[in-house]
């Protein structure tokens, strides 16, 4: 081995030739199971590696490099490998690796990753700190950290649960695309809270929901959605636009406005135009709705189901259908008609009266008191009507106090039928008298026994006030009978889309009562303009003149006397008795009379003299009363041919009388 003079100062590729001579000398050595003998000792081999190592140590001790620190003049300092990793290990001494630049107050200027080679820069795991954090390809930053410049250092707030906030405007200028994405993914509800003004700034800018996204719009004082003269609010195709440059179905422009009186959710929501609309389509003005000249209205089958000329003049394509009531299957809603007496009470007149107050009677036209006993309230015709109503009112007056009554009328089985299983709706106008008059009720009945047979008595049982009474057999509430708490002014009640569903049901009928069980004497219920029709909603009241009404009453009830008043029977028309041929020799019968109404049925006939006697007529010649049993013979449903009784009448002698036909259900 030969000997060096190893330099104690040199370069690092002078130190990089000495240790490669080093290991030639050292690979030379070739051991004894070669059979060679050893060209240099160990002992020389271990004095030149001392040798090195004392020299090497000089070199690293001396001013050039020092022990923790590699220094270079002007130029980089490169760092590489040809194979393996290159490792800064801080750890052993728990202290810091630290990037400075020019400014050696600065911990770092800028670190730049040249990401030219393939992989670029990557972090395997967490680098951690009080400033930036990156790992995975994500930036990173500690809770409720912020990102800013050094002007603004929290311009964006991240707090612990990922709400972002921006603390200052966006500069108009940004022009940059993408999506600003606020919540956990799919599924999670996120708020964007935008303290100022949220502009789209580009007139290509699109605002654009999820196709299962719900939009609510939060209206808050003096807010609105505005959009200049380039933006639109656009709809499900290109087409439909809102306050868009062309193509718009409805054109907002800059003074006028939509008020909704109410939050979007309402649907009664009302629509106020303040200002006028034109286009090709519709166009509203001053609360007028306006097409153009000849223009049309119509459904998508129909577009021009009414056409509207330039004059004014109305063109339909369909045959208009009305949308008020059309029908009303209560006779004498309006309580015009009262051939019984206008005034009912449990008084006779002159000897006799064809009316009552008691339970289970008829009182003015069509009309069937109920009450819990007899003599519970007087019936009178009122001239008390309503404004707008009728001039007419039916009154019940309390006679007996702590007592329940009411009315009731059964609608004949072929003025019903069409309502039979389908809807119907009921309203009236009423009105009290009475502080404890506080408690009146209506319900829809149903019959559903023998058709044009029904109990007139419906009340089985009367219930303590707030319960509804109990009905007769095989009568039916067909809707909730609840208190409409009636003031002592007219109003109007109704109770609207009743199913008629009881099964078998041949009547339909109306049932008002007060339920108060603690009136007082003289306290008063008012009804009139009663209406029951078909449909789910109930509508003005249909009235019609007093004679067709007359007309309609009289197919179930007809008095030949001045109706209106008991006491008038003086004053018919006579009829004349006939028979033998001998002059003023008795007979047994005077003629019949034809009625004014046909009735539904061969109706109950009762004849009275002019002083309501019952089974009486009134001699003309001699002003003597036949009266006992006189009786209609040959009944019909338009009249009767005579009335009879034995040997009381004279041939060719005049007779007064009068009569009643009833035919009610």
């Amino acid at each position: 081995m030969a000997t060096r003079n190893t330099p104690t100062t040199s370069t690092l590729e002078e130190w990089r030739v000495e240790f490669n001579e080093l290991a030639t000398d050292i690979g030379n050595v070739t051991g004894s199971s070669q059979g060679d003998q050893l060209t240099t000792s160990a002992t020389d081999i271990v004095g030149a590696i001392n040798e090195l190592e004392t020299n090497f140590n000089a070199f690293v001790a001396s001013s050039e490099v020092a022990a923790d620190n590699i220094s270079t003049g002007d130029g980089a300092v490169n760092i590489t490998t040809s194979s393996g990793n290159i490792t800064i290990d801080a750890a052993a001494n728990n202290t810091d690796i630290i990037f400075k630049g020019t400014d050696a107050t600065a911990d770092i200027t800028m670190l730049t990753l040249d990401g030219s080679e393939a992989g670029a820069a990557t972090f395997n795991s967490a680098i951690t700190g009080g400033g930036l954090l990156t790992t995975g390809g994500n930036i990173v930053i500690p809770d409720a950290g912020n990102i800013g410049s050094a002007s603004d250092t929290n311009a964006i707030t991240i707090s612990s649960g990922g709400v972002v906030a921006v603390t200052a405007t966006t500069a108009s200028s940004n022009s940059t695309t993408g999506a600003l994405t606020v919540g956990g993914g799919a599924g999670v509800a996120a708020d964007l809270s935008v303290g100022d003004d949220l502009r789209l700034i580009s007139d290509a800018s699109v605002l654009s929901f999820g196709a299962d996204s719900d939009v609510t719009l939060t209206h808050v004082a003096d807010t609105g959605i505005l959009l200049n003269s380039t933006m639109a609010i656009q709809f499900n195709d290109a087409s439909q636009y809102i306050n868009a440059p062309t193509n718009a179905i409805l054109d907002i422009n800059a003074t006028d406005e939509i008020e909704l009186n109410a939050t979007l959710a309402d649907i009664n929501a009302n629509l106020d135009v303040s200002g006028t609309y034109t286009g090709g389509g519709l166009m509203t003005t001053g609360g007028n709705i306006v097409i153009p000249n000849a223009g049309n209205i119509g459904s998508a089958s129909d577009t021009d189901a009414i056409a509207i000329a330039s004059t004014g003049i109305v063109t339909f394509s369909q045959n208009p259908v009305g949308t008020g009531a059309t029908n009303n299957m209560i006779i004498n809603g309006d309580m015009v008609v009262a051939q019984r007496g206008i005034t009912i009470t449990d008084a006779t007149v002159n000897n006799v009266s064809t009316t009552t107050n008691a339970d289970d009677s008829y009182t003015l036209d069509r009309w069937i008191l109920v009450s819990d006993g007899d003599n519970i309230v007087d019936v009178t015709q009122q001239h008390d009507g309503p404004d707008g109503g009728s001039t007419k009112s039916i009154r019940l007056d309390v006679e007996t106090i702590d007592k329940q009554f009411g009315i009731v009328q059964w609608i004949e089985h072929v003025n019903c039928h069409e309502a039979i299983g389908q809807t119907v709706s009921l309203s009236f106008k009423m009105k009290v008298t009475g502080a404890k008059m506080d408690d009146v009720r209506a319900a829809v009945v149903a019959w559903s026994s023998t058709r044009d047979a029904p109990t007139s008595d419906i009340v089985a049982t009367w219930q303590s006030e707030g319960t509804v009474p109990t009905l007769a057999s095989n009568v039916t509430y067909e809707n909730t009978a609840a208190n409409l708490s009636p003031t002592t002014s007219w109003a109007t009640y109704t109770i609207e889309n009743v199913s008629v569903d009881t099964s078998s049901t041949e009547n339909i009928g109306v049932f008002i009562w007060s339920g108060v069980d603690d009136t007082d004497a003289d306290n008063y219920l008012y009804i009139t303009d009663v209406q029951l029709e078909s449909g789910v909603a109930s509508n003005p009241f249909i009235r019609q003149p007093i004679q067709q009404t007359m007309l309609e009453c009289e197919r179930y009830y007809e008095s030949s006397m001045e109706w209106g008043e008991d006491s008038r029977f003086e004053g018919q028309p006579p009829s004349f008795g006939t028979g033998n041929t001998t002059h003023a020799a008795t007979t047994s019968s005077i003629s019949g009379k034809s009625y004014r109404s046909r009735k539904r049925v061969t109706p109950t006939t009762v004849i009275y003299d002019q002083n309501g006697l019952a089974g009486a007529v009134y001699t003309i010649h001699d002003a003597v009363i036949v009266s006992g049993t006189v009786a209609a013979q040959h009944l019909g449903d338009y009249g009767f041919t005579f009335a009879t009784k034995t040997n009381a009448f004279n041939q060719n002698y005049g007779y007064y009388y009068g009569y009643t036909a009833e035919a009610e259900l």
